[in-house]
C-alpha cells in the first residue's frame, strides 16, 4: 500500500543518488491551471491516504519515495526556444524528486499521461507528457536520466 505525505509548503531540491551518482529528478511542466490539488486528485483514487499542501507532496511505499514540487524558479533555467517549444501562456514547474526509478515509472504516468502536460529529461528531451508515457511504455527499458 501507498501512502502520500505532505511535508513542509516550502519547495526545495533534494538530489539522491544511484550507484553511479545520478541525480534522481525529472521537471514537468503544465499550464497554470494546474495545482497541487489537481494533482492529489489524480492520486486519490489509487492511494488510501492522500493529503495536500501549497507547493509539495510525496508518495512512499517502503524506502523508495516521489516527491513532486511546485517550483515555478525553474523557469530561470530554460531558454528562450525551450519555452517556446513547450508554448503554454502561464507555464507551471514542477520538479519531481525520487530514489526509485521503478516506482517512478510506476507513478509517472498518473501525473503526466496528458498532451497539455511536458515533461523534460533534462538529457535533451522535451516531451509532451503523453509522448513520454507511450515512450516508457513501447520501450520498457527506456532510462530517460542517461543521454542516448
Amino acid at each position: 500500500m501507498l501512502s502520500v505525505f505532505l511535508l513542509s509548503p516550502f519547495a526545495f531540491r533534494i538530489f539522491s543518488v544511484e550507484g553511479n551518482d545520478m541525480p534522481q529528478s525529472v521537471v514537468f511542466i503544465t499550464d497554470g491551471s494546474m495545482s497541487i490539488d489537481k494533482l492529489k486528485s489524480k492520486f486519490e483514487p489509487y492511494f488510501e491516504q492522500c493529503f495536500s499542501s501549497e507547493s509539495r507532496v510525496v508518495l512512499t511505499s517502503g524506502g523508495s519515495y516521489v516527491a513532486i514540487n511546485a517550483d515555478d524558479d525553474i523557469i530561470e533555467h530554460y531558454e528562450q526556444a525551450e519555452l517556446e517549444e513547450i508554448a503554454l501562456k502561464n507555464p507551471r514547474f514542477y520538479l519531481i524528486e525520487f530514489n526509485d526509478f521503478i516506482f517512478l515509472k510506476k507513478i509517472l504516468p498518473l501525473v503526466v499521461d496528458d498532451s497539455r502536460i511536458w515533461v523534460d529529461n533534462d538529457h535533451g528531451d522535451i516531451l509532451q507528457g503523453s509522448q513520454f508515457v507511450n515512450r516508457v511504455k513501447q520501450h520498457p527499458t527506456w532510462d530517460w536520466r542517461t543521454v542516448e
